[in-house]
């Protein structure tokens, strides 16, 4: 692929993303349009995807169309789409009772799983790795720790993943839901976990590795991705209202009708997003290093 055709095919990608994120916004916003997210998810991830070409050189797209394989986009897809199928809609629409999708039925779900969850990911990553690329010009790579990386720890992250994702299920041991919106960011983590565990075995980039060592500019880059686009996506929903917070921690702590717990939320949502697409990569590489 010669960077003029590349070229062609981001400047297509920001014009449609600039209009499916523009009438998304504008659709919610100004006519209350309760299927807005969609739209606005594919449309920031193209977007997003353009400018960190532009900055960095690199993107999902040009990964996952030119330079992985059909296994890494598959592995990517069912890695994707089971999580959050098991955190959002089993753990928090039908045991939790956190959060509801208004007026959800079983198309708008499939659609949701296959469709609208790839974008959100990959869109999430891609403002990440701009946030990244434009901190690192202000704060240092440097590890301020030696996170050593032994099998030992391999398995705790990978026993502590499993135990975090299993965590909620407590409610059918002792039958009571009690405590139960305080559990659901354990699952969140034990995505994270758990694809990390993977990255760390085959030594390839990793966020926790990144959090250990106590990197600075990774651990502000995670939080400031999580910041910007928890800010810019509950509040467009704040007139969509494509979805709604129905039982969450510390309820009577809002900021614009929104409880601060989801803003807390978004952290380990980004970070799991992150390495989830981090996996993908690291397997990549490593099958190209095989053959």
């Amino acid at each position: 692929m010669t960077e003029k055709k590349l070229n062609a095919i981001y400047l297509a990608c920001l014009t449609s993303g600039l209009i499916l994120f523009l009438y998304s916004v504008v659709s919610a916003v100004i006519f209350y349009n309760d299927r807005f997210y969609s739209s606005f998810a594919l449309g920031s991830f193209l977007m997003l995807s353009y400018a960190n070409y532009r900055l960095n050189g690199e993107s999902a797209i040009k990964f996952f169309f030119f330079e992985s394989g059909r296994r890494a986009t598959f592995i990517f897809i069912a890695v994707s789409t089971l999580s959050f199928f098991t955190v959002d809609y089993y753990y928090g629409v039908q045991l939790s009772g956190m959060w509801n999708w208004i007026g959800y039925g079983f198309t708008d779900y499939v659609f949701m799983f296959v469709f609208m969850n790839v974008a959100f990911i990959l869109g999430m990553y891609e403002l990440y790795r701009i946030v990244l690329s434009i901190l690192i010009k202000y704060i240092p790579d440097r590890n301020i720790m030696n996170f050593s990386g032994s099998k030992a720890s391999h398995i705790s992250i990978l026993l502590l993943g499993i135990i975090f994702i299993l965590c909620p299920l407590y409610v059918y041991i002792f039958q009571s839901d009690s405590f139960v919106e305080y559990s659901m960011i354990f699952p969140f983590i034990g995505i994270l976990f758990l694809t990390d565990y993977v990255s760390l075995v085959l030594k390839g980039d990793s966020v926790l590795e990144k959090i250990f060592s106590l990197n600075m500019l990774y651990i502000v880059s995670f939080i400031l991705t999580s910041l910007v686009a928890s800010a810019v996506t509950e509040g467009v929903n704040l007139f969509g209202h494509e979805w709604e917070y129905l039982k969450m921690p510390f309820s009577d702590h809002r900021l614009f009708t929104v409880p601060v717990a989801v803003f807390i939320g978004w952290v380990p949502l980004v970070l799991a997003v992150i390495s989830i697409v981090n996996l993908t990569k690291n397997l990549s590489v490593n099958a190209k290093n095989r053959h």
